[in-house]
């Protein structure tokens, strides 16, 4: 059984506001009581001295993944070390539920591959009782990769699949406005010549035609058998807005433009953004500033995207600029996507009933540091400091 736990004089995050000098009680992993002036429970006492006490966070979209594994073009490091490396780094980032994003791109290259991606996702869940985080996987389609179909099909079928994306990488839309882009992107990262490029892109587009409808529609009717959530990827337009919501599709994944974001938000869709994009201050590839998103209240989640430490300092520079509250901005990477993928009712806030899951966070420097993680009341992080 599960010791009991009290954490207080916190400055206690709630979704709807800050509780000064405040308590949390937990017994057996989940959360009994969240207020001020409570008395102790029988197990072990965490002061927290007035540091902030956070939900753990939920991350719907991890690329690290695919970094750790990939440090160099077409240099692969072992899949079971990359992946107890990622946990790891996941943790003490402050991310307690975390959802491993893998490509399933046909031909595109390097480690977005089929066969590559299935075998770390089957390293996943081989590992999955020895990892600290929640994990879960989000898988990406892209949707001219016919000869994904018949893999994702398993894993879906048997339970891997907890978050399903459409992508459509063809260059003319989405993230790849103009084919130059798409070349320097993939050509310049794995050493491919122009001629190389020309093939690859030829290849796509008339897949993107007598394919990808096909595609789209088996992978979406197996997702809703399987009661798995569909989000949608690099949006670019009020008319592909307009065709998710014709496809029940819930989810629009980094709008590239500001228009895209806005009419998502208009039609109820959540829409995330990624916390490199609001610490730099923009898109690595020019497109949707995040922060612009997130002033107009466009977008209602962050996830780490490609950087698994970004997460808590976005959602404090957001509130240092007075852009959103913190416990609003705090509600972008926990509560906001725990409801986007049906896990509300259990994670995602500190409130009775809920996994234990709470980050203890030290803002007296010049950035904010994490100084305790609790993953269902037990410790799984402490910053040991002289």
């Amino acid at each position: 059984m599960k010791k009991n736990i009290m954490i207080k004089n916190a400055r206690v995050v709630t979704p709807r506001g800050i509780i000064e000098n405040g308590c949390v009680l937990v017994e057996n992993g989940r959360i009994k009581a969240v207020g001020q002036h409570m008395a102790e429970n029988g197990g072990a006492v965490f002061d927290a001295s007035n540091r902030y006490l956070l939900p753990g966070f939920v991350d719907l979209h991890c690329d690290c993944i695919e970094k750790e594994i990939e440090q160099r073009p077409e240099s692969y490091f072992p899949p079971n070390i990359s992946i107890l490396e990622t946990d790891k780094k996941a943790v003490s980032s402050g991310i307690t539920t975390t959802f491993y994003s893998l490509s399933f791109s046909g031909s595109e290259i390097g480690l977005r591959s089929n066969g590559k991606a299935k075998e770390i996702v089957n390293e996943i869940m081989r590992l999955k009782s020895r990892l600290i985080a929640d994990s879960r996987i989000h898988a990406r389609f892209e949707i001219t990769a016919t000869e994904a179909v018949p893999l994702l099909t398993e894993l879906i079928t048997e339970g891997s699949i907890d978050l399903f994306s459409i992508m459509d990488h063809t260059p003319g839309q989405g993230q790849f406005k103009d084919e130059r882009s798409y070349k320097n992107y993939y050509g310049k990262t794995y050493k491919k010549d122009d001629s190389s490029m020309e093939q690859t892109i030829k290849e796509k587009r008339e897949r993107k035609k007598t394919e990808a409808p096909g595609n789209i529609e088996k992978m979406i009717g197996l997702c809703r058998k399987q009661n798995i959530t569909i989000a949608s990827h690099d949006d670019d337009s009020a008319e592909r807005i307009m065709y998710l919501k014709e496809k029940n599709i819930p989810i629009c994944e980094f709008p590239v433009n500001l228009d895209t974001a806005k009419k998502a938000h208009e039609e109820g869709l959540s829409v995330i953004l990624g916390a490199p994009n609001i610490i730099k201050g923009g898109s690595h590839s020019n497109n949707l500033s995040a922060i612009d998103a997130i002033k107009d209240g466009f977008a209602g989640i962050i996830c780490s995207d490609y950087m698994a430490t970004s997460m808590l300092y976005a959602v404090f520079k957001l509130a240092s600029m007075k852009i959103l509250g913190l416990h609003s901005a705090v509600n972008m990477i926990s509560l906001n996507p725990a409801n986007a993928v049906n896990l509300g009712e259990s994670k995602g806030s500190l409130e009775p009933g809920k996994d234990a899951d709470m980050i203890l966070v030290d803002d007296s420097f010049e950035v904010p540091v994490i100084e305790k993680v609790f993953i269902k009341g037990a410790e799984v992080y402490h910053r040991c400091r002289s």
